[in-house]
């Protein structure tokens, strides 16, 4: 391994950050990685879904943006979803969020209020009118879903 190698891998293990995923990735669950970091798994396509571990605190920026991800499950230690975490997905039919607090950036599903001023695209053809959220009651989840006109169900 030569130093620069060396001094990334050290920094990475520092921050505790995943920064390139692919769908063959398995998300360590040992601590290792806490944070799934900016545009880890953004393009990864030929994967269904991905297990996202328990340990897991932060989805980054478009972390899951532009996959061929038809279902999602963000586990409770998930405290923060980044802006555009799971844009552009047009097969993302299904995503439970289960932390009730869990903060959400505004455009962290590329919705079709933020169409205009944020993506300048075509949402129909990069975005899924079928997908739903799963999320606990009472949730920041489900305020969000309401906020945006998602479906949702209550879990």
């Amino acid at each position: 391994m030569n130093s620069i190698t060396a001094r990334i891998t050290a920094l990475l293990k520092a921050t505790k950050k995943l920064v390139l995923g692919c769908k063959n990735s398995i998300i360590p669950d040992d601590g290792s990685v806490e944070i799934i970091g900016a545009f880890a798994f953004n393009g990864c396509t030929g994967a269904k879904s991905i297990t996202i571990p328990e340990v897991i605190k932060e989805l980054g920026y478009m972390a899951f943006a532009r996959t061929d991800f038809e279902e999602l499950i963000v586990p409770q230690s998930v405290e923060l979803i980044g802006e555009s975490c799971f844009t552009l997905n047009p097969r993302l039919i299904n995503i439970t969020i289960k932390n009730k607090c869990t903060k959400i950036s505004d455009i962290a599903f590329g919705t079709k209020t933020e169409k205009v001023e944020y993506f300048k695209v075509d949402f129909d053809k990069y975005n899924s009118d079928n997908l739903k959220i799963y999320a606990p009651a009472n949730s920041t989840t489900i305020a969000y879903a309401q906020k945006f006109n998602i479906s949702y169900e209550e879990i």
